[in-house]
């Protein structure tokens, strides 16, 4: 027993918090699956989470083909009835790696059309791993379907830690269109931040050049015919 004020008080951390600095890489993970609840998860969607875990292949030996996921999503659109899984590589204020970048190319390889996801907490990419990026993303730029084999995400600083409660994707929400918000939102979303933060053409733009050169030879096509049909 002894008087409060005489008792020289401190505080103790537990578990990954006990040690310094321990705690920092799951910063980045949380604020990912914080964005994710708050714009993918509400009017009734789903939203199924898997925080650090591996993957190895069937069949293979862990020191081969351990991957080590950061953060996996699995989301549920209520009106389309529709599922998406997204593979989450998250960076507190690291940078992403020629190693991370690989890992996610042999998943995405594994699990066609899985959204694979780079987030960090830094505001904008350094050059080294926009190239890095930039491969990965024509990589997957394949396939006739809506998306590409399989979409990519970046999310910065910026999104996960907005200034404003409700302002994480005001950005590119601006730039949706209305159609894409209710049919294809996060595919939507991967597409305008392809284009933002790596400046290269992106699914969409893909789409609509080979539309006008199908359109062109269309074109021609026909005109080759209408001109032997004048000279019978």
């Amino acid at each position: 027993m002894d008087e409060p004020s005489e008792i020289i008080w401190a505080y103790r951390g537990i578990g990954p918090f006990s040690r310094n600095n321990k705690a920092d890489g799951v910063w980045a993970v949380y604020a990912t699956l914080k964005l994710f609840k708050n714009e993918f998860g509400e009017f009734g969607n789903k939203i199924s989470a898997l925080i650090g875990f591996e993957l190895i292949k069937h069949g293979k030996t862990p020191e081969s083909d351990l991957k080590e996921i950061d953060l996996g999503i699995i989301l549920q659109d209520s009106s389309s009835e529709t599922n998406d899984l997204a593979f989450c590589e998250c960076k507190t204020y690291k940078s992403f790696t020629e190693k991370d970048i690989h890992r996610m190319k042999v998943i995405g390889d594994e699990f066609p059309g899985a959204i694979l996801t780079f987030a960090t907490l830094n505001e904008q990419l350094n050059d080294t791993e926009k190239n890095l990026l930039i491969g990965l993303v024509k990589y997957f730029q394949s396939g006739k379907s809506n998306r590409p084999r399989n979409p990519v995400l970046i999310l910065t600083g910026k999104e996960l830690l907005p200034e404003e409660f409700d302002g994480a994707l005001a950005e590119y929400k601006d730039q949706i269109k209305s159609y894409h918000r209710h049919t294809d939102f996060i595919g939507s979303l991967c597409e305008l931040t392809v284009k933002k933060h790596l400046s290269v053409p992106n699914w969409w733009d893909i789409q609509e050049e080979k539309w006008n050169r199908e359109m062109q030879r269309r074109s021609q096509i026909a005109s080759i015919i209408k001109s032997l049909r004048d000279r019978l």
